[in-house]
């Protein structure tokens, strides 16, 4: 059966998730968008099947983790692909902790089916990135890690900060890359991208919205700058991260958004620039106000493609080995992800060796739950046992001791009656 992850929540990359599966009592509203009447200790720890409509899907999953349920199976409620549906987050996803996956209509018609019926079991694998080793030769690929960014939004460098302790540690063992989301001009596409609009580069190829509307700044500038970032990560990385910090804390507006990157790289300020420049096809190397308004530029050209085929719907995103990552965009899980991609993590990345010591930890505490919970049913069923063997033992002396008594009545009687005929055939 297949099935789509969400685009937020806790994702088990790597594990299995196991359980029941149990649908809404509610007949009537199987969509679980509202759970007033619903007692939660029938759905603890279970998978909760649901059908898609009439609430968003974070609104169901979150539902479902109120109800205690381990996960959330969405059925589609039409004949459409469901593998072209994305559970997006509506907002909300940041209270989700528990993973949630869509089904298609057919494969949700037939569970629904089944459970109805008799109880169901099933178990989902979270298949991880594909497992990458370190490129000791030319032949053996190195994990990859591609981060889709938008400096407009403050969660972007949220997560750029938290990740940058494990960069540090995983540079020299996996090759990490960056791109920009850049918007289309339809208008300008109509016109043979010969449109010198305010928000783009390229004649309408290269656009941002204007991100204040207040004259302080245009799209272009936030184009500019993300070219010019682009640039800057292909000449030193460190420096990139380094400046990021540094742009998120102080260059406030697209129209500040020149001096500032002047002033903190100095020297390497027209070096990035001209990158920018060189970045321009050849034979579109003329006049610099003409090529930057209407010709097309490579990296640019990059970001854009990027954006139609990295598997990115939503920005800041990651792409782990090509594979589109899904779930809360949190640098914790990122990294926990990053790690399962490795056949044998090196001893130099500490935080993938403390997420294995952590997993291996909760599952030595899971084994150790199961080993008590094993040895308390054992003592009992010994106790039980031992207990029966004590009452049969009881049992068999009281019952031993009644028969010495009836036998010693009956053996009285037998000699009195005994007695009785002698003495009566001794008168006689």
């Amino acid at each position: 059966m297949n099935y789509s992850i969400a685009n937020f929540g806790h994702i088990p990359y790597g594990e299995v998730v196991a359980g029941t599966i149990i649908k809404p009592k509610n007949n009537s509203d199987d969509t679980l968008c509202n759970i007033t009447d619903y007692n939660d200790t029938l759905f603890q720890d279970k998978i909760l099947l649901v059908k898609r409509g009439k609430c968003t899907f974070t609104h169901k999953v979150i539902n479902g983790q109120t109800l205690k349920s381990k996960m959330i199976i969405v059925a589609n409620d039409r004949e459409s692909i469901f593998s072209t549906i994305v559970m997006v987050d509506d907002g909300q996803g940041y209270l989700v902790n528990i993973p949630s996956v869509m089904i298609s209509k057919q494969d949700g018609d037939k569970l629904f089916e089944l459970a109805d019926n008799q109880s169901l079991n099933v178990l989902l694998t979270f298949n991880e990135t594909e497992k990458q080793e370190k490129v000791y030769f030319i032949y053996i690929r190195q994990p990859s890690v591609l981060l889709g960014l938008n400096i407009e939004s403050r969660e972007t460098f949220k997560l750029l900060r938290n990740l940058r302790p494990f960069y540090e540690q995983a540079k020299d063992f996996i090759t990490f890359d960056i791109f920009y989301e850049l918007l289309y001009c339809y208008r300008c596409a109509n016109m043979k991208f010969q449109v010198d609009a305010q928000d783009c580069l390229g004649g309408g190829r290269y656009c941002q919205l204007d991100p204040d509307d207040e004259k302080r700044g245009t799209g272009r500038d936030v184009v500019y700058q993300q070219l010019h970032q682009e640039c800057l990560f292909q000449y030193n990385q460190t420096k990139w991260w380094d400046y990021m910090n540094h742009f998120d804390k102080n260059c406030l507006t697209p129209f500040e958004y020149w001096d500032c990157m002047k002033q903190y790289l100095k020297y390497d300020y027209d070096e990035i620039v001209q990158c920018g420049q060189d970045a321009y096809y050849d034979d579109e190397k003329s006049d610099r106000d003409i090529q930057d308004t209407y010709k097309q530029n490579k990296i640019l050209d990059r970001s854009v493609e990027l954006r139609h085929t990295s598997g990115i719907l939503f920005f800041p995103g990651v792409v782990i080995n090509s594979v589109a990552y899904r779930g809360n965009i949190v640098a914790d899980d990122i990294i926990e992800d990053i790690c399962q991609s490795f056949m044998n993590i090196p001893k130099e990345l500490t935080l993938c060796i403390q997420q294995s010591s952590k997993e291996n930890v909760q599952e030595k505490e899971r084994n150790a739950e199961d080993l008590s919970f094993s040895l308390i049913v054992a003592f009992m069923i010994g106790s039980t046992i031992i207990f029966l063997l004590f009452v049969l033992c009881i049992y068999k002396k009281m019952l031993a001791r009644q028969m010495q008594t009836e036998i010693k009545i009956k053996v009285d009687e037998a000699v009195n009656q005994y007695m009785k005929f002698y003495e009566s055939q001794r008168n006689q």
